[in-house]
């Protein structure tokens, strides 16, 4: 058997709308944490990816000026 909350009255009346709606907000704010937080994890990734190809890069430049430096 479920129980329905009750509906407060007087001083706290309007408190469980209240709370709803920072129930609400707070989902929505946590929902946007998750998209961020996956954003974040693909820029780590590309940024990764990015730093390997540098990497490649560097290593090719000092191939080159090493040959040059031998000439």
């Amino acid at each position: 058997m479920t129980m329905t909350p009750t509906r407060r009255t007087g001083t706290l009346a309007g408190t469980d709308d209240y709370l709803e709606e920072i129930r609400g907000v707070l989902a929505s704010t946590w929902a946007t944490q998750q998209r961020q937080g996956n954003r974040l994890d693909e820029l780590d990734r590309r940024l990764d990816a990015l730093d390997a190809r540098v990497a490649a890069v560097d290593g090719k430049l000092d191939e080159v000026l090493t040959l040059l430096r031998e000439r």
